[in-house]
């Protein structure tokens, strides 16, 4: 059996279509098409239901792509285990992140990693979290915060980087305005910017000791982007709610300040999941052993004046509730 052909299949049921597989790999769909027929002439078995108007794989198809899925990670892992051997100048590696950790995390511990490694060139990719895990996102390596998704990160092993818990906060203009909440209750009164990064609203799930609350955000902005949500807090359009890491230099230089600082999150970790037979590569596992030693902590922004400025959040409407000092 030619090798090309076996990958063909592999290609395309993890693509989900022929043309998916051809932008991804860079082959034509009639070369692909050709490929699969003559493995299945070869085979003397069809691989594909045809008859079906989406891509699917028959009783045969679903037999041989299981071992086609063990022949892709068996050349995945003797090219990592050649790669000592290699004469190349550059040996490329992927990473892929969250947008507020490839620029808080990833970016400066990168910068510093090539220094040290002047054979690797890198690529960081920002995604978002329900794409970090995609197997045809051709990711080395992915960085997270929080708890990786069960199904999609089956695969993956975590090293885990450091501790954290997420807190409220809010600009010192908006609890002017609008009042200092006293409970998680008292946060219903108030203007909540949203999160939905996971392609829906994220709720707030609050703990305090054995106390526990849930909130469900619904104020005027909402956004896929932390950036966004942070400087629309910052500018007094409501209360957000942000991993600690993401506002300490915030609240150190009191542009922002804690609100119900008793109350947060369960602790999370920001983890490097890579998949466990790629920890052969050895420029796969020097990078995983840099990250979970080096780390110094986050790098923080500076704001421009204008964006420190107060937009038009809310100003004292549904009365003002009750100041917990």
């Amino acid at each position: 059996m030619n090798l090309e052909d076996i990958s063909a299949v592999e290609q395309v049921v993890r693509c989900g279509s022929l043309s998916e597989a051809s932008r991804k790999f860079l082959v034509s769909k009639a070369t692909l098409s050709h490929r699969i027929r003559r493995l299945e002439a070869e085979l003397g078995v069809s691989l594909f239901d045809r008859g079906s108007a989406e891509l699917r794989l028959t009783s045969a198809g679903r037999t041989f792509y299981a071992y086609a899925e063990k022949i892709a990670k068996a050349c995945e892992e003797a090219s990592d285990a050649m790669i000592s051997q290699r004469s190349e100048d550059l040996i490329h590696l992927r990473i892929g992140t969250t947008d507020e950790l490839g620029t808080n995390f990833f970016a400066p511990m990168a910068l510093r990693f090539l220094k040290r490694a002047p054979t690797v060139s890198m690529e960081l990719v920002l995604l978002r979290s329900t794409e970090l895990f995609d197997r045809n996102s051709g990711l080395d390596c992915v960085i997270f915060a929080g708890d990786p998704p069960a199904t999609e990160a089956a695969n993956f092993v975590a090293k885990k980087l450091l501790t954290y818990s997420s807190q409220l906060c809010a600009a010192p203009s908006y609890l002017e305005n609008c009042g200092n909440p006293a409970s998680p209750e008292q946060l219903k009164a108030h203007a909540l910017v949203a999160d939905t990064s996971q392609l829906r609203t994220r709720p707030w799930t609050l703990t305090n000791g054995l106390e526990r609350s849930t909130i469900y955000p619904n104020g005027r902005l909402s956004s896929n982007d932390f950036w966004m949500m942070k400087l629309s807090v910052v500018q007094g359009f409501g209360i957000g709610f942000f991993p600690s890491w993401f506002i300490a230099d915030d609240l150190a230089k009191g542009i922002l300040v804690p609100v119900l600082p008793e109350w947060r999150s369960e602790q999370a970790h920001v983890s490097l999941l890579y998949r466990s037979h790629r920890f052969k590569n050895p420029y796969i596992r020097e990078l995983i052993e840099f990250f979970a030693a080096d780390f110094e902590g986050f790098f923080s922004f500076p704001y421009r004046e204008m964006d420190l400025v107060e937009g038009t959040g809310p100003q004292k409407k549904r009365g003002r509730v009750p100041n917990s000092e």
